[in-house]
């Protein structure tokens, strides 16, 4: 039986949070000025490049998509003229496109601006959450260091290509982790659902539920979809039908298997030559089963762990390696883990929990991913779609996401070990009251 996390029916955050009281950093003032200035920096970086404003390309698929759905035209026929160049189709649910429609109300230009303040905003809030729960900072300090810490993500690889994309998922993450992490027992699941009706793949995150037995959380994150997919169907009969009927099994509408950004095992496979059209699907089928009997495994230790936080960063694991596409900018999960694990290994209250040798291995791990997906070898490799050929170095730089991760979960495994039986140890040895200066212990 995995153990209670949430035994005063508050978020579950507060079993991951390092007890004591918070701690107040008092930073100077010119401390205050770069951090401001960091910030400053990356927002420049995000909005402009040497050509002007940046274009943000997925998000303009959004507005497109949004304003078919106004002027009553069908939103899941052919694709849509997003650039010159560029011919893009309409790949979410309808529900999407409704929520999409804000992004209609101004021009290109006034939605990228909302758009990426909105990712850098929402990015910041989830950031100031983690550094003040792991780190035991109270809410100033942890303002000031999550200032400086979004500042440094946003040119991290998943997090620069959600925001230049004008991509959603930092706040499909947003939603799961209050639904889950910090929302009352009584309301969580809702979120999650709506995650799900958005964009399908947060569907995964049910497993955080149901390794708990969580039962009522599952039916109310059943609840969270169908409800938004039921007020899709209404207000969109036709496209809903087509999409739910039609569209979703057509794959080919994601894009390219083997282009570089697909991070997957699929995309690993096909860019290898494993995989095709009509063959190694069933390699694929079973790297897939594999990963999610690891994950899964690897979340239980972290429940035992009472890591319930890294638990439903690493559920997103399954979505990441397992799905036939994972685009760059699905990884976002990845740089938010990063930093829960290094704080906890770091912070004085838990670090002795860790040997000085996994220490070093996490942290060790935890450069190699800043590097990787700071640098993103993938982007210098050759494209197989413009008949670009892969050698075996280009499988190992190439798939470095990939990599990176496999090779976390092994080591998330170990470094966890200590806590998981220690938890385990509590559970099964029982504890006699110890009499004292004629205190009943029975009474």
């Amino acid at each position: 039986m995995l153990p209670a996390l949430n035994p005063a029916d508050r978020g579950a955050l507060s079993a991951t949070a390092v007890s004591g009281t918070p701690r107040h950093i008092s930073f100077l003032r010119w401390h205050k000025v770069v951090f401001v200035l960091m910030m400053a920096a990356s927002l420049i970086y995000a909005f402009y490049n040497d050509r002007g404003l940046r274009y943000r390309v997925d998000m303009e698929v959004y507005r497109v998509g949004a304003q078919r759905v106004l002027d009553g035209q069908e939103l899941y026929s052919g694709a849509f003229q997003i650039t010159p160049d560029v011919v893009l189709p309409f790949t979410y649910p309808p529900i999407s496109a409704l929520l999409f429609v804000p992004l209609t109300f101004g021009s290109h230009t006034v939605a990228s601006v909302c758009i990426t303040l909105a990712n850098v905003a929402v990015l910041f809030a989830l950031t100031r959450l983690i550094i003040t729960r792991f780190a035991a900072v109270d809410s100033s300090t942890g303002s000031w260091l999550a200032l400086a810490t979004t500042a440094a993500l946003v040119p991290i690889g998943p997090i620069w290509s959600t925001v230049v994309y004008g991509q959603i998922n930092i706040f499909l993450i947003a939603l799961i982790i209050v639904d889950t992490m910090v929302l009352p027992r009584r309301w969580r699941g809702v979120l999650t659902g709506a995650a799900v009706a958005i964009k399908l793949t947060p569907a995964v995150f049910g497993l955080w539920f149901l390794l708990q037995r969580d039962w009522a959380s599952i039916l109310r994150m059943g609840a969270g979809t169908l409800g938004l997919t039921g007020i899709a169907w209404v207000i969109l009969p036709q496209d809903s039908r087509t999409y739910w009927l039609d569209t979703l099994s057509a794959t080919g509408r994601i894009g390219n298997m083997d282009f570089p950004a697909n991070q997957s095992f699929n995309g690993a496979l096909w860019r290898a030559g494993l995989r095709d059209d009509t063959s190694g699907s069933t390699l694929w089928l079973l790297l897939a089963l594999i990963t999610i009997a690891v994950v899964a495994a690897l979340m239980v230790r972290l429940f035992h762990a009472h890591a319930p936080f890294e638990a439903l960063a690493a559920n997103s694991f399954i979505a990441l390696l397992a799905s036939p596409v994972s685009w760059t900018h699905h990884w976002v999960w990845i740089p938010l883990l990063v930093i829960a694990v290094t704080l906890r290994v770091t912070h004085p209250a838990t670090r002795d929990s860790f040997s000085s040798r996994m220490r070093v291995i996490w942290k060790v791990c935890a450069a190699a991913g800043f590097c990787c997906f700071l640098l993103e070898p993938k982007a210098f490799t050759p494209i197989p779609e413009f008949g670009g050929e892969w050698n075996l170095f280009w499988h190992v730089v190439g798939n470095s996401y990939l990599w990176w991760t496999v090779v976390c979960i092994a080591v998330l495994w170990v470094l966890y070990r200590p806590l998981a039986q220690g938890s385990h140890a509590a559970e099964e040895t029982p504890v006699t009251p110890v009499p004292h200066q004629g205190v009943n212990p029975k009474k």
